[in-house]
């Protein structure tokens, strides 16, 4: 099954909210990681879990963020000022 990842606002100067649009229910990991690959932080969801707010806490750069939920993994970047 497919999913969507909507990130917004990106960038952004504070937090990030985040949504997963998705017919599945099933828990759902993301996964922040700097340009380099390394771990930054890992959460797992609940199924239908809407509104999450990431990145509060994150210094100005560039990250990755890889949302997988079963086989299907979707990843994007992060752009914090």
């Amino acid at each position: 099954m497919h999913f969507d990842v909507k990130i917004s606002p990106n960038p952004s100067v504070e937090d990030f909210k985040l949504e997963i649009i998705t017919p599945v229910i099933e828990k759902t990991t993301v996964t922040i990681l700097g340009m380099q690959g390394k771990l930054i932080r890992e959460m797992i969801l609940s199924p239908y879990q809407k509104n999450i707010s990431i990145g509060a806490d994150l210094h100005a750069g560039t990250y990755i963020v890889e949302v997988k939920q079963g086989k299907n993994i979707m990843k994007t970047k992060l752009l914090k000022f």
